[in-house]
């Protein structure tokens, strides 16, 4: 995504907390800019930003209220906020017993209000990933986007038409929010 932005004239800054993906980053892009650094403490001046873009990111940071927060810091006065995050109907519902999800029924078998942490085995073209992540509910993500300042432009519930599962509910939750004033 980095490298997208800079190619559409964005002055770019990558942030991630992990030193192996900051060196990744900078081996695939050595002239873009890469900061080992905290979602939640970031640093860059206040509101010096003019577009945060979090993407599939929110539901893996411990503090998630607390990296929100820091966004605005550093945005400035309607400076945009873009996040992409698993959907929180997605990220509720049970896995088969192979671990994975089933293609044609969604069982909630926890409360869909308990925050807790999930994990996801994935296999693609012989390479297993496992990622662990947070279930949020929507007002998790609401409460922190207003409480830092922003307002909601729009929302997008993405699904997959041609999916079996994907076509009945949504796989990912798409947000722009523009900063409105100082949280607080």
């Amino acid at each position: 995504m980095s490298r997208d932005l800079a190619a559409l004239g964005h002055n770019v800054v990558g942030i991630d907390s992990s030193a192996k993906v900051i060196a990744a980053a900078r081996e695939l892009s050595p002239e873009l800019e890469f900061i080992e650094a905290d979602a939640a403490d970031m640093p860059i001046a206040d509101a010096s930003v003019d577009l945060a873009v979090a993407f599939m990111s929110l539901m893996d940071i411990d503090d998630m209220c607390g990296a929100v927060r820091e966004t605005s810091r550093v945005l400035a006065l309607g400076g945009r906020l873009v996040l992409a995050v698993v959907h929180p109907m997605n990220s509720a519902h049970e896995l088969d017993r192979e671990g994975r999800h089933p293609e044609d029924w969604l069982v909630l078998t926890e409360s869909y209000f308990d925050r807790r942490v999930y994990r996801d085995d994935v296999e693609r073209d012989g390479l297993r990933m496992v990622f662990e992540s947070r279930h949020w509910t929507l007002e998790d993500y609401f409460d922190a986007v207003l409480g830092a300042g922003f307002r909601i432009e729009a929302l997008r519930e993405i699904g997959s038409p041609a999916h079996p599962r994907w076509s009945r509910y949504p796989l990912f939750l798409h947000l722009l929010a523009a900063k409105a004033s100082q949280p607080g």
